[in-house]
């Protein structure tokens, strides 16, 4: 039970009803075999879908993917935009077959960098044939209680073949031996957890979307911290707290910074697409910077490694020294970098995106926090002192003078019909 519950937290609930599978149906014995390595198959190998590649195409072959189809990077390894939506697709796929919910695209994006972070830790221990794939196949059609035509009309749905399916089996085939030699060795939640903390995992496309804030929503908004939200990194829960220290050396609180929205940015000098939208966000503190507090939170790097990218960056708002991780990896579960919070004035969380911005995200991220904030101020009863008290502050002097007609002028009596202005001047002769 202990190995299915750490297969669960490293692949989800789509992918653990496969590999679950795997464990309890045991593996073929092995035929005639394709050798894949788990080098060849660590990263998703761009292909044409139409007709889809074989297995040992997959297994074998390597491919160049250009920087612009780039969805993330592990330890130097690609993740292509392409590779990225098949698994979507499959995942979807899979889950309508089992009449689950479909995970988010970050989940199944999490999933890939799992898997490869366990490729790149282990070469699997034996070899599978198209015989193992098939095998495979045909338990899982006995486990679902379809047929082949079922779910090859369901891929055909999603634009993907049959063949992209026996890719995906083969892959988890192998992943699952990898795992199955990793767990006689350690915990694979303690194990994960570590690899990902010293992991370099850049992401260059958001997998996460701006969330409007409606006109109703902006109306029943309330000034007070909601006293049934969690504590998490994420939408809808209060940011956890923490203090870090800024390049000069002093304490940053974020509690203390309640108020004004803020942006939470955690990044690394080494992760391309942190690089590429640092000036965005330079950009976007030009215009916000006395509305919202932004804070860019290095993960993992020595102090003159921040400066000095600083320096080069010509940054101006707040950095700070996450030295250890322990709150990017650990307290706010950053999976990859760049990932950005965007927190309202009360310090709950509103936006979580992960992935690079720019200066036009970023703005439709931040106006709805300043329309918020608006609007808790609008709503906010004005005090002032009861109607049956007068407030005065440095009363005139009370005086007699006589006008032009030398009738005498008082001061205290003219106060009580009204105001009165004085004006003092010198006349001549």
């Amino acid at each position: 039970m202990s190995k299915l519950k750490s297969i669960a937290s490293v692949f989800g609930v789509v992918t653990l009803f496969l590999v679950l599978l795997m464990l309890t149906i045991g593996l073929p014995k092995s035929t005639p075999a394709l050798t894949p390595t788990a080098t060849n198959l660590i990263s998703d190998v761009k292909t044409n879908p139409t007709p889809s590649p074989t297995i040992v195409e997959v297994a074998t072959q390597n491919v160049s993917t250009n920087m612009d189809d780039i969805v993330a990077t592990v330890n130097g390894n690609v993740i292509s935009h392409e590779g990225w939506q098949r698994a979507t697709s499959l995942d979807m796929v899979m889950n309508a077959l089992t009449n689950q919910a479909p995970p988010t695209t970050e989940e199944t994006l999490d999933r890939l960098i799992n898997e490869i972070l366990l490729l790149q830790a282990k070469s699997p221990n034996k070899t599978f044939s198209e015989s193992d794939v098939s095998k495979r196949l045909d338990d899982l059609q006995n486990a679902w209680n379809i047929n082949e035509a079922t779910i090859i009309n369901a891929l055909h749905d999603v634009r993907l073949s049959w063949t992209d399916l026996e890719n995906r089996i083969l892959r988890l085939l192998i992943v699952e031996n990898v795992m199955q030699q990793l767990s006689n060795d350690v915990d694979l939640n303690q194990w994960l957890v570590a690899t990902r903390a010293t992991a370099e995992i850049g992401l260059y496309y958001p997998v996460t979307h701006h969330a409007e804030i409606t006109a109703s929503e902006l109306l029943s908004i309330e000034s007070e911290l909601p006293s049934d939200l969690a504590m998490a990194p994420y939408p809808d829960s209060i940011a956890p707290d923490f203090t870090l220290n800024n390049l000069a050396g002093d304490n940053i609180t974020l509690s203390n910074l309640r108020g004004k929205p803020t942006i939470i940015n955690f990044w690394a000098s080494w992760c391309p697409p942190c690089k590429q939208e640092m000036p965005a966000i330079q950009r976007a503190y030009n215009i916000y910077g006395e509305q919202v507090n932004f804070l860019a939170i290095n993960v993992k790097e020595s102090a003159d490694t921040v400066q000095g990218f600083v320096n080069k960056q010509q940054l101006t708002f707040s950095v700070l020294h996450d030295s250890d991780g322990n709150i990017g990896n650990g307290i706010y579960q950053v999976r990859g970098i760049p990932t950005t919070l965007f927190v309202d004035e009360r310090g709950v969380v509103v936006n979580r995106h992960v992935g690079p911005l720019d200066e036009e995200a970023i703005i439709a991220y931040v106006e709805p926090l300043l329309k918020k904030e608006l609007a808790i101020i609008e709503t906010e009863e004005p005090s002032s002192p009861p109607e049956s008290t007068t407030v005065i502050k440095n009363p005139a002097h009370d005086f007699t003078l006589p006008d032009d007609e030398g009738n005498l002028f008082h001061l205290a009596e003219a106060l009580q019909k009204g105001t009165v202005v004085l004006v003092f001047y010198r006349g001549h002769g």
